[in-house]
């Protein structure tokens, strides 16, 4: 009841272009399969990011290493300040374990340790962390550190963090360490183990919540990354600066659930279009995708398709190389694509394939 009246207060105070206004510094909502964006304030402004930074020393980590390598505390890791795990000097923990310390808890601890071990030190890493940042599309955000601590140079855009978190869930292990609620690792010496409870709130507070990942200091004030499904659409976003954080995170997804839908326009191995095939055993070939053709549309909307393809073919072809491509256009906007290929091999005529099909039509005329 008290989220119901949170959430309608908001949506009566700051309505702004049929959205509440996000009451955050930056704020983008988009859609994960063809990564549209569908809402967006100040997306570009580069902020700090807090404890969001551990997206990335999550995916770089996981990218890099195996989920069962074992993790070594080294010193610099030891008493690392904020949030942390408590992990002892040369206490030893796998990855996997590390990584649930990392993104439930948000320990600075176990980001440095994950550095250290993956990156060999944590300037090495945090190169690493940039590196896939320019490979992602990211154009406004360097890491200097695995943790967000405050630090010169240690920025991202509500827009970068989305593409990040984008990426990230992409992955299964990633997608499956931050959607849990409660985890248990060990605690050496101790006689019970750290039991973990993940700080985002929304997995328990939002049906269809999936994560990702909270962040606070004084500087940054609160950051989150979060990601929900519904009816088939995924929409992953990301608010910087946001005091009421989780509930300006609900109404933002609710909001963007009511106003869009996935439309699919074609599906997986559909036949879309015939092609002629010159100098071919057979003289037509069809032409298939190998994923449906959908993205997220306004409610209502029936967005069209273009289809790029060349007037015929060649005979002497196979099926593996793409022959041309389907667009999903929303007005100005191409919103999805999808490679298309032949449907079948088709192989060149030659006097003996031609006189076997004269043969073939001869016995058949002949029945």
């Amino acid at each position: 009841m008290k989220r119901f009246a949170a959430v309608l207060f908001f949506f009566i105070a700051f309505l702004y272009n049929g959205y509440a206004r996000a009451d955050a510094a930056a704020a983008v909502v988009l859609e994960a399969q063809t990564g549209r964006v569908l809402y967006a304030v100040n997306e570009t402004q580069t902020l700090p990011m807090a404890s969001t930074t551990k997206i990335m020393t999550a995916l770089v980590a996981l990218e890099n290493a195996d989920l069962s390598d074992i993790v070594t505390t080294g010193d610099n890791a030891y008493g690392v300040p904020g949030t942390s795990i408590y992990l002892q000097k040369g206490e030893q923990l796998t990855l996997e374990q590390m990584l649930y310390g990392l993104m439930l808890a948000s320990g600075n601890d176990a980001a440095v340790a994950i550095a250290e071990h993956v990156g060999g030190s944590v300037s090495g890493f945090c190169d690493m962390m940039n590196a896939r940042a320019r490979q992602i599309g990211c154009e406004n955000t360097h890491f200097v550190t695995p943790h967000g601590l405050p630090a010169q140079q240690h920025y991202t855009t509500a827009y970068d963090l989305a593409l990040i978190a984008r990426e990230a869930m992409k992955n299964a292990d990633f997608r499956r360490i931050v959607s849990t609620q409660h985890a248990t690792i060990p605690w050496h010496g101790h006689d019970y183990d750290r039991v973990l409870t993940n700080k985002n709130r929304l997995l328990s507070a939002y049906p269809g919540a999936l994560g990702i990942k909270t962040g606070y200091t004084r500087a940054a004030g609160r950051c989150l990354a979060f990601a929900a499904e519904r009816d088939g659409m995924t929409l992953i976003g990301t608010v910087l600066a946001c005091p009421d954080w989780f509930t300006q995170a609900a109404a933002l997804l609710d909001q963007t659930f009511d106003r869009y839908e996935m439309y699919q326009a074609m599906a997986e191995n559909e036949t879309v279009a015939q092609l002629p095939v010159l100098d071919g055993v057979i003289d037509w070939v069809g032409v298939t995708l190998r994923q449906p053709l959908s993205g997220p549309v306004a409610k209502g909307t029936i967005p069209s398709v273009r289809l790029t393809l060349p007037e015929s073919l060649q005979a002497g072809f196979g099926t593996q190389e793409a022959i041309g491509v389907a667009e999903l256009i929303d007005g100005d906007a191409t919103i999805a694509t999808a490679l298309l290929y032949p449907a079948q091999s088709v192989g060149e005529r030659t006097f003996l394939t031609g006189l076997g099909q004269a043969v073939q039509d001869w016995l058949v005329l002949g029945e």
